[in-house]
């Protein structure tokens, strides 16, 4: 069971960090709009 709690928690973390990256490249994006 801990296996596979774990390998849940390692999707939910890619999960959150490709929101992340998706945000930053948003906000880079609209950065160098302005300039």
């Amino acid at each position: 069971m801990g296996l596979i709690n774990q390998k849940f928690q390692n999707l939910a973390f890619q999960k959150e960090r490709d929101k992340i990256f998706l945000l930053l490249n948003i906000q880079l994006h609209w950065h160098h709009k302005k300039l």
